[in-house]
């Protein structure tokens, strides 16, 4: 049985080579965490996975947000040993904040130089957040203008340019449907618009106003 004097989260840790191991995010976690009140209900592991690749698409993370609506006591935070283990890219690292503040367990960081993310204020959060959209913001206007640059100089040389169409998982969809959540919600968590997110279900021939509907008997 959890204790009462603790506070329930989990912990998300990656490392990026098979020569590294997990154990020293851990122990930080776990003394951060008994210092602060929290108990680690699970860990969720990404081992040998690199930061490019994006949140949403590791195994570990995904597990994670799949998961954490359904754990018994509910979490409150999610913790993490950095801000970096989430990923390289400032806007996907968002995006996955922005996913976890959704689902209701906010990004917890024990590093030091990025306390700012240890308040679960409300206030506070939504500055640091909005402070993140600006320079996420701000990193794809830079990686807009290099994607043009080489999109012209492809042009020129007479390539074909295109890009691939957003994988959804149509069962992961259905699982979050099945725990009511709403489409805005299901759309930021795996980081794709409320449109797309619509024209899947439409041409899985999905009706969400029958889980809707379902959810509020």
């Amino acid at each position: 049985m959890l204790s009462t004097d603790f506070k329930p989260a989990v912990a998300y840790v990656r490392v990026s080579t098979g020569e590294q191991t997990v154990e020293n995010q851990k122990i930080a976690i776990e003394e951060w965490a008994r210092n602060n009140g929290y108990l680690i209900l699970k860990y969720y592991e990404d081992e040998a996975i690199s930061g490019k690749i994006p949140p949403l698409k590791r195994q570990g993370f995904r597990r994670l947000i799949e998961e954490i609506v359904g754990l018994k006591p509910r979490p409150i935070v999610t913790i993490v040993y950095e801000l970096s283990r989430i990923g390289r890219s400032f806007y996907e690292t968002l995006e996955a904040v922005k996913a976890l503040e959704t689902l209701e367990t906010p990004l917890v960081s024990i590093s030091p130089k990025e306390s700012f993310l240890q308040t679960l204020d409300p206030s506070i959060r939504k500055l640091v957040l909005a402070i993140f959209s600006w320079v996420a913001e701000r990193e794809r206007e830079l990686l807009s203008q290099r994607t043009k640059e080489g999109m012209r100089r492809v042009k020129l040389e007479g390539k074909p340019i295109g890009r691939p169409m957003k994988v959804i998982d149509k069962k992961t969809v259905i699982s979050y449907l099945e725990k009511g959540l709403t489409m805005s919600a299901i759309a930021k968590i795996l980081g794709v618009s409320s449109k797309t997110l619509k024209r899947r279900l439409v041409e899985w021939n999905i009706n969400p106003w029958e889980y809707k509907w379902k959810n509020s008997k």
